[in-house]
């Protein structure tokens, strides 16, 4: 008694090579994700904590931004460079039946990346905490 050996009794064995193969090469393709970090810290202007804003990380084209509320901010998904720095304003929120607050008016300066004077250097993961005191 003979047996004989097909393609058909090899294919499986040419599938299963080929699919190990594609699991070790695809895993390198494409773009990998991009770093980013966290940042903390407070925000003032001239003195007085800015109530509520946004601060901007803009590191080229990509950004990312930290929540301003009682002079300090808080935020993660940060662009990993130097970065320029970005400030603005938000009316803080009325207390239930009261009057809406205006926002603290700050100079433009701050909300423009062409004339910004605040620049930081973020680093992957958690950042040192940063103060930033307007003027």
């Amino acid at each position: 008694m003979s047996t004989r050996c097909t393609h058909q009794d090899s294919w499986p064995r040419w599938v299963a090579v080929g699919l190990i193969a594609l699991t070790l090469v695809l895993p390198g393709c494409g773009k990998s994700a991009p770093k980013r970090g966290s940042v903390t810290g407070t925000v003032s202007y001239l003195g007085q904590p800015i109530d509520a804003g946004i601060v901007i990380f803009q590191v080229g084209d990509d950004v990312g931004n930290a929540m301003i509320t009682d002079g300090s901010f808080a935020g993660s998904n940060i662009p990993v460079g130097k970065a320029k720095v970005l400030v603005k304003t938000y009316p803080p929120a009325a207390e239930p039946g009261g009057a809406p607050k205006q926002a603290m008016q700050i100079p433009k300066t701050y909300d423009d990346p062409t004339t910004t004077p605040l620049e930081v250097e973020i680093k992957k993961g958690k950042n040192k905490p940063m103060d930033f005191i307007l003027e």
